[in-house]
């Protein structure tokens, strides 16, 4: 059976990691990201590592939010009917 996506789960890129050679063996990386965790140069000599490494960027996941629940956006968002 032929599978459409899979995963691989690797440490922090921002470490030394083997996230730069499963890079250039996937179609793409999609980083995750701390909130309120690594410096943000951190996080972009990671991506620029992942680059040069071959690396395809996909996109990037915030983690970890805190939601201010107070916060007017929060209830815009929350107007659009869910699926």
């Amino acid at each position: 059976a032929m599978c459409g996506i899979v995963l691989f789960d690797s440490w922090p890129d921002a470490v030394a990691s083997p996230a730069e050679a499963l890079g250039r063996i996937v179609d793409g990386v999609v980083m995750v990201v701390k909130a309120e965790g690594y410096d943000v140069q951190i996080i972009q000599r990671a991506k620029e590592q992942l680059v040069k490494s071959g690396s395809t960027i996909l996109g990037a996941v915030l983690s970890q939010v805190k939601v201010d629940l107070s916060d007017p956006l929060y209830y815009y968002y929350g107007a659009y009917p869910r699926r």
